[in-house]
């Protein structure tokens, strides 16, 4: 995960909280994903269509600094070095 978060293909990796913030913007994140060949953009697309998104659950922990792991850009993952990582 240390080498996603370096790479700048996740958000900060060492956090506890499991609940998004209100202004949290999904859709935003989820239309950048369509543009990734494959199954995740055909995901992303299956969710942005006929309203199928929901807000994912909040967990119990929020530790105030960080969301909780997220992609943080589009990326096709086989530009990806190890992608068994």
């Amino acid at each position: 995960a240390e080498a996603l978060y370096n790479d700048g293909f996740i958000s900060y990796p060492r956090t506890e909280t499991e609940r998004f913030r209100p202004e949290f913007e999904h859709m935003t994140l989820i239309q950048s994903l369509q543009g990734v060949e494959g199954d995740i953009g055909d995901y992303a697309s299956r969710l942005l269509t006929n309203n199928n998104f929901q807000n994912p659950r909040a967990g119990q922990n929020d530790d105030n600094a960080h969301p909780p792991i997220t992609p943080a850009r589009a990326v096709d993952p086989s530009t990806i070095p190890d992608p068994q990582q």
